[in-house]
């Protein structure tokens, strides 16, 4: 065989084997993102029931401002989390009443911002992006 063939048979294994090693760090990626939004939904739940609506809303903007992973990875955790706290809270209309309408983004983007700055996470669009999931939680009540 020649030298040139066994340098190009070489490169293909190694890509083969790299393509193998990526696709199984995306697997266990993939496992512990579920794992982590299980486990925040329990843990929603369970804060949820011995709290409040505003209890769960300061709770899930203290816990994206304490975030030091990959934000888009936190968002989805703690959006689990805040909305399975919300849902298991006893709910009180006058929670909602304060809420902008889902559907009104610059209104939701508004209050979202003023919350996060309210609580330490001022200028953090994924702070904002995140508190989203309250007015849907509202609208759905």
């Amino acid at each position: 065989m020649p030298t040139w063939l066994k340098v190009v048979v070489a490169g293909i294994a190694v890509l083969a084997l790299l393509f193998i090693v990526a696709g199984l760090m995306v697997v266990k990626a993939v496992e512990a993102g579920k794992r982590a939004a299980e486990e925040a939904s329990v843990e929603g739940e369970e804060y949820g029931a011995r709290g409040s609506l505003e209890g769960c809303l300061q709770e899930g903007v203290r816990r994206f401002a304490t975030c030091d992973s990959v934000k888009i990875r936190c968002s989805f955790v703690i959006d689990t989390f805040l909305w399975s706290c919300l849902e298991s809270a006893p709910y009180d209309s006058r929670f909602c009443a304060e809420i902008p309408e889902a559907g009104n983004d610059a209104a939701v983007t508004q209050w979202a911002t003023k919350v996060c700055a309210r609580h330490g996470s001022a200028n953090d669009d994924w702070c904002s992006f995140n508190l989203s999931v309250v007015p849907a939680f509202c609208a759905s009540r």
